[in-house]
């Protein structure tokens, strides 16, 4: 097709009807001079208290959009947009039922763990309206002739707003950093980063391994916000070892507390989301591998880098997170990609392009 993008049309085709309703709602919806938002996150990172409360500014002062807290007795014939976080499971009967509530109320999927149950993840997407993943290296199997991607939205940290975020780091300045590793993760068996923390314990002379099993995370999530932010707060680096080679929230909350990451040229997404010079500008330390003799080399680079730029690199890496890598602002994000999909000129499409399967897409028109 020569990289020319094919659209497929046919009116008795169900996609067609699917991609002209889709556009249409979200031309509606652009029309709109406040859309009224809510969103919700996926069960299981509820008992987790995997995020901070909804009282952020950022989430409650955004031109053009009115957030509204999804309570029990909320009235969801109100609702434009109801954003869904996703995190492994099977979401697709939730959508369903959401639906019931208002169905022209547009569902859009923030897909956090896209690296994993691809399956899930996929019939997730299928009945939703609109997809975001968080992990674009690992986006690929998820175009589908039902739904289109929006676009990539990174993880961040969202354990806790803007606001508290301020106040417990102030808390914390000027307190004592130790130079050991610091290691507090979950020990899932199926990960290949088990065994490599196995090996950092064993191996490194200092080393701060705070590890919980994946049936038991009360050790971390159990403790206030305060608490955990002062364990972060206790230390000059940490080693960023994702479950496969994924850009997780550990990088922004490292970050966020002032720590100086040891990040593996392995994992895709990184340079995108924080750019080479941003990169130097912090203070990060890359890596090419995580064998032992690298990441004490890495360790020694990084604790040298925190103490040169001292409490300015702290408030320096705590400052880029806070000012575009909090909870909010993927949600901004999100929603302005939304009031962008329902330009005049972009439509939903079910289309095919040289190295490009058949799917739904936003296309110029």
């Amino acid at each position: 097709m020569n990289g020319v993008v094919q659209s497929y049309r046919s009116d008795g085709l169900w996609t067609t009807h699917r991609a002209e309703s889709l556009t249409a709602r979200l031309h509606a919806l652009a029309a709109k001079d406040t859309l009224r938002w809510t969103w919700e996150p996926a069960p299981a990172t509820v008992l987790l208290n995997y995020f901070a409360g909804d009282t952020d500014e950022g989430l409650l002062n955004l031109p053009g959009f009115q957030y509204v807290r999804a309570t029990e007795d909320l009235d969801w014939s109100g609702i434009d947009v109801l954003i869904l976080t996703a995190h492994g499971g099977d979401m697709a009967e939730r959508v369903m039922n959401y639906r019931v509530r208002n169905p022209d109320m547009l569902i859009v999927l923030w897909l956090w763990d896209n690296h994993l149950a691809q399956v899930n993840n996929l019939k997730s997407v299928l009945a939703a309206d609109l997809y975001f993943p968080s992990h674009w290296s690992e986006a690929a199997y998820l175009q589908n002739m039902v739904a289109p991607l929006g676009m990539h939205v990174p993880a961040c940290s969202a354990q806790w707003t803007s606001q508290e975020a301020r106040a417990l780091l102030a808390q914390q300045a000027g307190r004592p950093r130790s130079d050991a590793l610091l290691l507090n993760y979950v020990e899932y068996a199926f990960s290949w980063r088990t065994e490599v923390l196995a090996r950092l314990r064993a191996e490194l002379p200092a080393v701060s391994a705070l590890l919980m099993p994946s049936h038991d995370r009360a050790r971390y999530f159990a403790k206030g916000s305060d608490a955990r932010m002062a364990e972060w707060a206790g230390y000059k680096c940490t080693l960023i070892l994702p479950v496969t080679q994924d850009l997780s929230t550990r990088l922004f909350d490292a970050l966020l507390a002032g720590l100086v990451p040891i990040v593996p040229r392995s994992i895709a997404d990184f340079d995108q989301v924080v750019s080479p010079a941003e990169q130097e500008r912090l203070g990060v330390v890359r890596v090419d591998n995580v064998e032992t003799a690298t990441v004490a080399r890495a360790v020694a680079q990084a604790v040298a880098v925190f103490d040169e730029q001292g409490e300015a690199g702290v408030a320096a890496r705590s400052e880029f997170v806070l000012q575009g890598h909090m909870l909010h602002h993927r949600m901004t994000a999100m929603l302005r990609a939304v009031r962008a999909a329902g330009a005049p000129q972009r439509a939903v499409r079910l289309t095919a392009g040289e190295g490009h399967p058949l799917a739904m897409r936003f296309v110029q028109t």
